[in-house]
């Protein structure tokens, strides 16, 4: 996370995993991206959006303060994966994230191997109601 705070695209880049395909990046509202100069250009452009925002004067600083909640880890021995919730912007309501990533253990390196990013409907104005048994807005 200090690499998209700092956005240190090299210590990005470092940090996925290359083999067996190399990464993938799902994120909302895109199609899923492979490989790592795609999982690059991914950020790269996160980046970019986020100093535009800053330029447009909606926001304040210039670091992307990602804010990290109810981060879950679990691990095994080639394996790991981490859920959280990722706040970050000017507008944290707005730009709130559950996230998953997945990591693999290649001899003692830890890489990132996926991922997944979803908006958080709960933190939205409107979003699926679960006791809504009309599926019309499906």
């Amino acid at each position: 996370f200090e690499a998209c705070d700092k956005k240190d695209l090299h210590t990005i880049r470092s940090l996925l995993d290359d083999d067996h395909g190399g990464p993938t990046l799902a994120l909302p509202g895109r199609n899923m991206v492979e490989g790592v100069d795609e999982v690059v250009r991914s950020y790269e452009r996160f980046f970019a959006r986020h100093a535009l925002i800053i330029e447009q004067g909606v926001g304040t600083g210039s670091a992307l303060a990602i804010d990290i909640v109810d981060l879950r880890v679990r691990v095994s021995t080639n394996v790991a994966y981490t859920t959280c919730t990722q706040r970050y912007g000017p507008d944290e309501e707005e730009n709130t994230l559950q996230v998953t990533d997945v990591f693999r253990k290649d001899r003692a390196d830890w890489t990132l191997a996926h991922q997944h990013a979803s908006i958080d409907f709960h933190k939205r104005e409107h979003h699926f109601d679960d006791d809504d048994d009309d599926d019309d807005d499906l």
